[in-house]
């Protein structure tokens, strides 16, 4: 199994942080996951404002693409797509992947296949 992070990060585009910084974070992520005995195989960012190009947000599918490509044995139809916004629920529909809604303060009107209160509740239904 893997476990690709596909992230929007419009703040990038916005200056609020830079791509090193991101990176940071990505890399802190990846190191927490491997302290708990878990592995992200890769982490894809869109760093385009809403709306601009090279269209990688979600719900676009590009980061999904690129997973494929570097990924060739992923099965969209046998991945689980995990979020907590719209756009995250969108992206996993049109792949044909199942869709795990995380609550949060977004507000959301895609109805998931699955709905949680945090990302830890997961294990049990895998």
């Amino acid at each position: 199994a893997r476990v690709i992070v596909v992230t929007n990060q419009q703040c990038v585009s916005k200056g609020l942080i830079s791509e090193l910084e991101l990176a940071q974070l990505h890399e802190k992520m990846c190191d927490d996951f491997q302290k708990v005995g878990s592995k992200i195989d890769r982490v894809y960012a869109a760093l385009e404002l809403k709306g601009e190009e090279p269209f990688m947000r979600k719900p676009n599918v590009k980061m999904a693409e690129l997973a494929k490509g570097d990924f060739p044995e992923i099965d969209f139809n046998k991945s689980i797509m995990v979020g907590d916004t719209d756009s995250d629920l969108r992206f996993g529909e049109m792949l044909g992947m199942k869709t795990v809604l995380i609550r949060s303060e977004e507000k959301t009107s895609v109805v998931p296949d699955l709905e949680l209160n945090r990302l830890g509740d997961l294990i049990d239904f895998i």
